[in-house]
């Protein structure tokens, strides 16, 4: 079983997702911060990692770039609900 990795502050959106990858065979490790979310992904090394772009404290993008810093492959795919066009451009 390949575990995911979710790093999001909504708890809601955090929930449905686990219980989503949970539906399709993966295993969810939830987290609700950046930091804790960085700190997963170091000790557990997921298949995947699911981050939220705009957290509180550790940013999304911070949690991305201290991933790639750490040398880890791992692919990351960005949750987001931004709508600004610089923001749009930043992350792409």
């Amino acid at each position: 079983m390949q575990t995911v990795l979710v790093v999001d502050d909504d708890g809601n959106l955090r929930d449905t997702i686990g219980l989503m990858l949970e539906k399709e065979g993966f295993r969810p490790v939830l987290a609700a911060d950046g930091k804790t979310g960085f700190e997963q992904a170091l000790a557990l090394k997921p298949a995947l990692i699911l981050v939220d772009l705009r957290m509180p404290g550790l940013s999304g993008v911070e949690v991305c770039k201290r991933v790639r810093a750490s040398g880890m492959k791992t692919p990351l795919i960005v949750l987001s609900a931004i709508g600004d066009e610089m923001d749009k451009v930043f992350t792409t």
